[in-house]
């Protein structure tokens, strides 16, 4: 992907607090700017609809009103042309999978990694771009991964 020339614009939706301050602390260390942060996808529909534009939204699935998956959906509905990076607690969703639940990811025992489970979610036609899904925990590497993902290629060096 080529390198962008703008600091991209930043959404953070996640109700963790410790999820925040990651953010607020990782970003800089990897040159990038402060992150607009919201509690969940009902504020970040708000914000977009106010005409806000962000060229990448983190969002996690877990979340009070509305989840992330909600997110994405609306995201996929209106067109939203930016980047999606879906994050996710490892240890939550592999107590659903132990437990034979349901879960809207699945994250592999040996990799920790994670990935969407698609089938169904969005409409005919619709899509959204989901360049990246990380667990949580994670480290400054993952983000920098993330926001490559993303088309803006970062270092921790």
């Amino acid at each position: 992907m080529v390198e962008q020339s703008i600091p991209p614009r930043i959404l953070v939706v996640d109700d963790d607090d410790l999820i925040d301050a990651i953010f607020e602390a990782a970003l800089p260390k990897l040159g990038l700017p402060a992150a607009v942060r919201v509690a969940d996808g009902t504020d970040a529909v708000a914000l977009l609809d106010d005409g806000q534009v962000f060229d990448v939204i983190f969002t996690d699935i877990y979340m009070p009103q509305m989840d992330g998956i909600e997110l994405l959906q609306h995201l996929a509905k209106t067109g939203y042309p930016g980047a999606v990076i879906l994050m996710t607690g490892v240890d939550f969703i592999r107590m659903l999978q132990d437990n034979g639940l349901d879960a809207p990811v699945t994250v592999d025992p040996e990799t920790n990694s994670v990935t969407l489970n698609r089938e169904g979610l969005f409409g005919e036609g619709e899509d959204v771009n989901l360049v990246h899904t990380m667990g949580k925990p994670f480290q400054l590497a993952d983000l920098a991964a993330a926001m490559t993902s993303a088309g803006w290629p970062v270092s921790t060096d």
